[in-house]
């Protein structure tokens, strides 16, 4: 490559060997770091051969493209300038730090629930704002969501951006195979069913690209195919129910029972996870571990010595429960507790109402003596006194 300089500003990096710092390819773009020379920014520079492209397909992809640009959101890769130059078709966007989000699951495992929902909040929000301008994203998939250095607007994390929008997003849900051929290709495990059949893309399709999307970060697999996901959705019961059926109503095979609205739809996962999100405080409050944050490990088989100790507990499990139930069928024969009426009651000491009082016949009445002054009244009972100061005063503690 002769020339480094591309749209007048924008400069292609080159590294200590004097060859292009090239960052990656997708599709029929070779992707660039460059820098702004007016700001000595980095951006990122995305070159498409343009004798590859029909002279009316490259009309129709710069004027899609100078759509795209209008785009402004905070979790979308900005575009800023677009063009033909030095025989490339030209992409201007903003350079951006971080992991794509398979390379984040591969290096650092499944996500947590409310990280995911925070990924799908801002997903929906950025595909919502391009549907304004008429955009689709054809490519939604884990290769095409950056995670980056931040929070979320939520002040959640992950903050991901949505790239190649400048392309894949410029489609204006067109089917027409030039374009699909320059744009980023989606692997066909996120593609929604009628992606598959080349028909009509749009939001809808776009829910089911996102719901196979959320799968992966969750578990690190993806539903095979539109009968495979009732089986998929099994097995995803330690999980949330809130997530749970977020995703079953993503990845419906028929497009009108998907979410069709963008505003609705971000209203029903912000319900989602504030559910999810109160779910697991109480977990870290109370120190309980709940399903989705721990993740179980396989049990291997039992040793000998454990074998006989399950059956030893099992069989005492089983003498007790029968114990339990033949002294319900047989209460006279087997007692396994006194009656409530019979608790209490002081062995070996006769009744007192059995005891009669004896009086001697001929008792002499004792001598007559010094007038005693009659005796005070006993005071009442400590627990009476105690309950009229609670009822008058309230000083009293029961």
């Amino acid at each position: 490559m002769e020339e480094r300089t591309f749209l007048q500003h924008y400069r292609i990096c080159t590294r200590y060997d004097g060859s292009p710092d090239e960052v990656s390819r997708a599709g029929a773009a070779t992707n660039y770091k460059a820098t702004d020379t007016r700001s000595s920014e980095p951006v990122l520079l995305q070159l498409i051969p343009a004798e590859s492209l029909h002279s009316t397909t490259l009309e129709r992809v710069e004027a899609r493209a100078a759509v795209a640009q209008k785009l402004d959101h905070v979790n979308i890769a900005k575009l800023f300038a677009t063009g033909t130059e030095h025989g490339y078709f030209v992409l201007a966007s903003e350079y951006l730090q971080g992991d794509t989000a398979d390379s984040w699951i591969v290096e650092h495992g499944p996500m947590m629930p409310d990280a995911v929902l925070h990924v799908a909040l801002q997903v929906v929000r950025a595909v919502g704002a391009a549907a304004f301008y008429g955009l689709s994203h054809r490519a939604l998939q884990p290769s095409n969501i950056l995670i980056v250095p931040g929070q979320s607007p939520d002040g959640g994390w992950p903050l991901v951006k949505l790239l190649n929008f400048g392309l894949a997003g410029a489609e204006l849900h067109s089917a027409a195979a030039e374009t699909r051929a320059i744009a980023p290709a989606i692997a066909p495990q996120f593609a929604s069913p009628e992606q598959l059949r080349n028909g009509e893309i749009d939001f809808r399709s776009e829910m089911y690209s996102l719901g196979a999307t959320l799968c992966f970060l969750l578990t690190g697999a993806v539903p095979l195919g539109p009968n495979a996901t009732a089986a998929y959705l099994s097995h995803l019961r330690r999980f949330p129910r809130p997530l749970r059926t977020l995703l079953s109503h993503m990845l419906r095979e028929n497009p009108d029972e998907r979410p069709q609205d963008p505003v609705v739809f971000e209203k029903e996962i912000r319900n989602s996870l504030a559910q999810v999100e109160r779910r697991q405080a109480l977990g870290r409050k109370l120190g309980v571990p709940l399903a989705g944050v721990i993740r179980r490990r396989p049990r291997g088989p039992l040793s000998p010595l454990g074998q006989v100790w399950r059956g030893i507990v099992v069989v005492a499990l089983l003498v007790m429960a029968a114990a339990a139930v033949g002294a319900w069928l047989f209460p006279n024969e087997i007692r396994l507790w006194h009656r409530s009426g019979e608790i209490g009651v002081p062995v070996g000491v006769p009744d007192s109402s059995q005891l009669a009082v004896v009086q001697p016949a001929n008792t002499v009445p004792p001598p007559p003596g010094p007038t005693q002054p009659p005796a005070a009244p006993a005071p009442p009972p400590i627990h009476r006194v105690l309950r009229g100061a609670s009822e008058c005063g309230g000083e009293s503690r029961r």
